[in-house]
């Protein structure tokens, strides 16, 4: 081996020997570093949870709630098949009323306009169906809109009583002797399909009534909306009929009777008047009219007391003395003078 090379290999050899003790300086100090850092994460989560995502939130506590029982589930209502309709303009817009009602029951999407068409239809009759089948026969395609069917509907069927407008029969309208209650009905149902303001019905409403009613609704509010109008007409009808029936009850009293000749001598002696049906009982069976016996008559009746004087008793044979006792001129000139005497 040379001897000049052995000063470069050890040079060499205490180079890579310093490089080494300097990596080995690092990794001390990179171990030191870990071992911290992991004390300090140890420390951080000693009491959580190691992934905070899991952390599991404990709910306070509360009092346990009383079960809210549930209402039990509703059936659905079961809508009547409307009645059929034979062409009576009274009950055209009920008639309609009823189908709407019943395709609006229907479970959704519901019937399409022909389907509409065809049920109306099926429900017709009379009048109504004869104009039904003329109309299918000349436009085959009528079930396409209902609207346009119902709108034709109305304008056939639905004219008022008598060839009448509403307004019109709104203004002929009377209660006369009727009750405000029912005047009030028919009222009410004609401006519902009048499409008059509120102040035109009242003025209608009023001018109907009865002239007992407005005469009592002259001193009223006349601020009053219809229905408390209405409202009042009702009560003031009520009570004005209770007054009437208070006088009718106070006029029902029994008419003073003319007592005749042996009515007044029986209530004299304490017997009971004779009624009209015994004293005509009494006359048709030839009865006494004093006693109620057969064979003799008032005049001749054993039971009777003698009369007193000064009375003279006018008999006839159909009623046997049924007149009362008159006065005579004895009688009168006794009387007279008992008071000169006295004088």
């Amino acid at each position: 081996m040379d001897a000049a090379g052995t000063p470069d290999l050890t040079e060499v050899v205490a180079e890579q020997a310093r490089v080494v003790g300097l990596v080995q300086q690092q990794v001390n100090q990179l171990s030191s570093a870990f071992n911290t850092l992991t004390e300090r994460l140890e420390a951080l989560f000693s009491n959580q949870p190691a992934n905070p995502a899991q952390q599991v939130v404990t709910p306070p506590t509360q009092p346990p709630s009383t079960p809210i029982s549930q209402p039990p589930s509703m059936t659905p209502l079961k809508v009547a098949l409307p009645e059929k309709y034979n062409g009576d303009p009274e009950v055209c817009e009920g008639f309609l009323l009823q189908c709407s009602i019943y395709f609006a029951q229907q479970p959704p999407p519901g019937p399409n306009d022909h389907a509409k068409v065809m049920f109306v239809t099926s429900l017709l009759t009379g009048k109504a169906l004869k104009w039904a089948t003329a109309l299918w026969s000349q436009n085959p395609t009528v079930s396409a809109s209902y609207e346009h069917f119902t709108s034709t509907f109305r304008t056939v069927f639905g004219n008022p009583k008598g060839g009448r407008e509403i307004g019109e029969q709104l203004l002929e309208l009377r209660q006369d002797s009727d009750s405000v209650a029912n005047y009030a009905l028919t009222f009410r149902t004609l401006a519902a399909q009048s499409g008059w303001n509120e102040a035109s019905l009242i003025t209608a409403f009023r001018r109907g009534l009865s002239e007992d009613i407005q005469t009592e609704l002259a001193c009223r509010d006349d601020s009053l909306s219809l229905d408390d109008l209405i409202k009042m007409a009702s009560r003031l009808d009520v009570l004005l009929q209770s007054r009437r029936h208070a006088s009718r009850s106070q006029r029902a009293y029994v008419m003073p009777q003319i007592v005749s000749g042996e009515e007044v001598e029986s209530m004299q002696l304490g017997h009971a008047r004779l009624s009209q049906v015994e004293r005509q009982r009494r006359l048709e069976g030839g009865l006494c009219l004093y006693c109620g016996k057969k064979g003799h008559m008032r005049s001749g009746c054993p039971n009777r007391p003698l009369s007193r004087p000064g009375y003279v008793t006018q008999c006839t044979s159909s009623d046997s003395c049924a007149d009362a006792p008159s006065w005579t001129p004895e009688r009168r000139g006794t009387s007279l003078n008992k008071r000169w005497s006295k004088n």
